[in-house]
């Protein structure tokens, strides 16, 4: 169908997903999305989103129904958890020296909150604000020319104040996948901050 995500149209150029980049020597390191995982029962859909950082790997779910549209909110917000996670444990580890963090979700919540809410309120660590959180405002896909970009709105809550992002990526297979990408790239330079 012409109007659906990574539709062919005729005369429309077959554009291949960009290649991973290499690390680069002296940079920070990025997070790379190990895996996005959808699985249904029956009118219910959970994503899973696996994300690592270096030696550390978190996982964020998020339930809900299976409809194809809800489906890429559900993966954006899978992928917030991971990302929520991911803070907790950089967190962790600058206050025990020589820890590598979590090899998982510190707190297994289901449904759409984050996996890192559990943990980060109840320690007792010297920062008094409130834990860097991210909530998913808006998600989807939309035409762009002749692509089919994915958009996510993201708000980072902590530090006593709300900010609005935006992260987009280009569509090339499936759209829960390019979904989390933009989740990604929404926050990628805040987290540098927070992860280094």
């Amino acid at each position: 169908m012409p109007g659906e995500p990574g539709a062919f149209l005729p005369g429309m150029a077959t554009v291949a997903p960009a290649a991973p980049l290499a690390p680069v020597p002296g940079q920070p390191a990025r997070i790379v999305i190990d895996q996005v995982h959808v699985s249904t029962l029956g009118t219910e859909a959970t994503v899973e989103v696996r994300l690592h950082f270096g030696a550390v790997a978190t996982v964020g779910k998020a339930t809900g129904p299976a409809v194809d549209a809800y489906l890429l909110r559900l993966a954006a917000q899978a992928a917030a958890g991971a990302i929520d996670a991911l803070i907790v444990a950089a967190e962790i580890g600058s206050r025990s020296r020589g820890a590598t963090g979590p090899t998982g979700s510190p707190g297994s919540a289901g449904g759409t909150e984050p996996v890192g809410s559990t943990g980060a309120t109840g320690s007792a660590g010297s920062t008094p604000s409130a834990p860097i959180r991210c909530y998913i405002e808006h998600a989807g896909v939309v035409p762009f020319g002749s692509s089919v970009v994915a958009v996510v709105v993201v708000l980072v809550s902590g530090d006593g104040r709300v900010e609005q992002l935006v992260g987009s990526a280009l569509v090339a297979g499936d759209p829960r996948h390019s979904i989390v990408r933009a989740t990604l790239a929404a926050v990628n330079r805040r987290l540098e901050s927070l992860l280094t």
